[in-house]
């Protein structure tokens, strides 16, 4: 944990959290949804990532957003390379 950030506990997002080893799914370019009953199934690949939220803590809070912004979060030696 970076020292610029300080651990939190419970289930609220809020602007500036950082989600460690976070599991991104990453659906083929190819995919196309499809459905038997109310079950669909698809292989995936997922990316591990450190992510920093971006959307503002009141548009959470508030439910105004159906979509949480992020960004990936490097060291300073990931981002040099």
């Amino acid at each position: 944990m970076s020292p610029y950030w300080e651990q939190v506990q419970g289930d609220q997002l809020e602007q500036g959290d950082h989600l460690a080893d976070c599991v991104i799914p990453r659906l083929p370019e190819t995919f196309v949804e499809t459905a038997v009953g109310d079950e669909a199934r698809v292989r995936v690949r997922a990316l591990v990532q450190d992510l920093m939220i971006l959307t503002q803590s009141c548009d959470i809070e508030q439910r105004k957003t159906d979509w949480i912004v992020t960004c990936p979060v490097f060291t300073r030696a990931e981002f040099e390379d």
